[in-house]
């Protein structure tokens, strides 16, 4: 079946367009032996060495425009161009905030303890709608990154990008209705994670705001002042029926991210991963006891070396991830290795992009 926008599916319901999308691209099989055709480590490391000395030292390419609409999924895998808005760059020095994550992808200081799975989910639907590319010219790309979670019972907004008219001009563009939503969840106190956030109050305050206790006591004051239902998350715990919070882990800033538990397996949702991605997988095993098989969000890997790159990829291998989403500040050299080494398995990331599992 051909993939296809949400935006042409006209005046269907959302739970009708949760049975129909599936991620663009060719879906892993069922055998994990024949999951995907990946290249060894080595090459994977030697074709990003010839990367850097032919894309220049930062590794970025020119931003393209974006195409009309989702490849089919029969369709020759090329990675989409990756549309960037003159409003689409850092607001930060992503490379000044590396250091964290070149520490090592063991877990950081926090400690990781197994939690109770309330539950587990049928399916999960993500939709990203905050992103600094965009698959369509019809939505907006803009330095941040949020995505909706549906998960049949729940449906969760996870970070909200730095823009409030930016995000909810996306979901009404995408057809998600803010009202909808019942749940946010909020990975790390940056602004282009949280800037949406009073815009989207405003819309709908009925809903159940979960986010780190590590921020300071003015940010969380007008989220509980607006009506909404507060919790801070310090530990791993449940967020609704098969959804849990990893808890704050150790980074620059802390952050939590989302698990959902499906009886396949895990999926990982992040924001910025400061813990390291490859700790924030770990974790999320350690926590659920099952395998995480689908990561998508940011992964903050820009400044990383051509070395480093192939070692994160080696070991979320190792680890059991099939497949991978990588946005918002993974930055380019670091998506096109992605590309390169997970093949069928990698999904690329943009506003409009919707992925189903499993």
């Amino acid at each position: 079946m051909q993939g296809r926008s949400i935006g042409e599916e006209g005046g269907i319901s959302r739970r009708e367009r949760r049975g129909r999308f599936r991620a663009y691209g060719p879906q892993p099989s069922a055998s994990p032996a024949k999951r995907h055709r990946r290249p060894p480590t080595l090459l994977v490391a030697l074709a990003l060495a010839l990367l850097v000395l032919t894309t220049g030292c930062n590794g970025e390419t020119s931003p393209t425009t974006a195409p009309a609409g989702r490849p089919d999924a029969g369709a020759e895998r090329e990675t989409p161009p990756r549309v960037l808005t003159t409003e689409a760059v850092p607001p930060h020095d992503i490379e000044a905030e590396e250091g964290v994550e070149h520490q090592g992808t063991a877990p950081g200081e926090t400690s990781v303890v197994p939690v109770e799975v309330k539950g587990v989910v049928t399916d999960v639907v993500i939709s990203i709608v905050y992103d600094n590319t965009a698959t369509r010219p019809d939505l907006t790309a803009d330095w941040g990154f949020g995505c909706v979670i549906e998960t049949g019972d729940h449906t969760l907004l996870f970070d909200t990008g730095a823009s409030g008219s930016l995000l909810l001009a996306n979901l009404a563009t995408m057809q998600v209705d803010p009202v909808d939503i019942d749940i946010v969840v909020l990975s790390h106190d940056h602004h282009d994670h949280t800037g949406g956030m009073e815009s989207f109050l405003r819309r709908n305050s009925a809903v159940t705001v979960f986010a780190p206790r590590s921020w300071v006591e003015t940010r969380t004051k007008s989220i509980a002042e607006s009506g909404a239902t507060l919790h801070t998350v310090e530990a791993a715990r449940s967020l609704c029926e098969g959804v849990l919070s990893t808890g704050e882990l150790a980074g620059s800033p802390p952050e939590q991210a989302l698990i959902a538990v499906t009886e396949r397996g895990c999926v990982l949702v992040t924001g910025c991963a400061h813990a390291g991605i490859v700790s924030m997988v770990r974790a999320a095993q350690a926590q659920t006891g099952r395998n995480v098989l689908l990561v998508v969000g940011g992964f903050h890997m820009a400044g990383h070396s051509p070395a480093e790159l192939a070692g994160v990829i080696q070991e979320l291998e190792t680890l059991g991830v099939e497949r991978v989403c990588p946005a918002h500040c993974t930055g380019e050299r670091a998506i096109t290795a992605f590309a390169a080494a997970f093949g069928d398995g990698y999904i690329p990331a943009g506003v409009g992009t919707v992925i189903r599992f499993p």
